[in-house]
């Protein structure tokens, strides 16, 4: 646990173009500079996931994505707080990439991820990307996917779910404790 306690809920985008990851590099000006990462930020209160990256990915970069499969969800504790971050693949739908925040970008080839120094909590989905990168497959076209391997990452997703609930309510019991006593 970090010395904060705090937990911060991110998401990321594997944005996935002719067969190449988009990977963005951290400007000097952000914290871990200079490190590679999937591009995405923080959920505001009463977003999706999939809400919050689409957001995200236009304010950072000018376009606009559609979300489709998850990746991973990942957690590291740095200093200032733990981060939790959820991965989804990722298409561009419209707009120009333009780099408001970041200092560099590059369209990787998933067997190449590797060769990034990417900040910790990013490196789980870089490494399961590098594994087996299929192509940008939308959530709802299941193609020739394994029904009990679609039912098995279905399962847990909503088990992470039912345990970030569970996270975020005992934050709160905390809070009130704390008020109280």
């Amino acid at each position: 646990m970090t010395k904060t306690g705090k937990i911060i809920r991110v998401v990321g985008a594997a944005i996935i173009q002719d067969g190449q990851v988009l990977c963005l590099q951290r400007g000097q000006q952000m914290s871990l500079a200079g490190l590679w990462e999937f591009p995405g930020g923080k959920l505001e209160a009463g977003e999706t996931e999939a809400q919050a990256l689409a957001r995200e990915i236009k304010e950072e970069l000018t376009l606009d994505i559609e979300v489709g499969d998850w990746v991973t969800t990942a957690e590291h504790a740095y200093e200032f707080a733990t981060i939790q971050l959820a991965v989804y693949k990722a298409k561009i739908l419209s707009g120009s990439l333009t780099l408001l925040e970041h200092q560099a970008s590059r369209w990787v080839q998933p067997q190449d991820l590797m060769s990034l120094e990417w900040a910790p909590v990013d490196i789980p989905a870089a490494q399961l990307l590098a594994k087996k990168a299929p192509p940008y497959r939308h959530k709802q076209d299941k193609g020739d996917q394994d029904p009990v391997l679609v039912a098995f990452i279905l399962m847990s997703a909503e088990i992470y779910k039912v345990i970030m609930l569970m996270h975020v309510a005992v934050d709160e019991i905390n809070q009130g404790l704390q008020l109280i006593g």
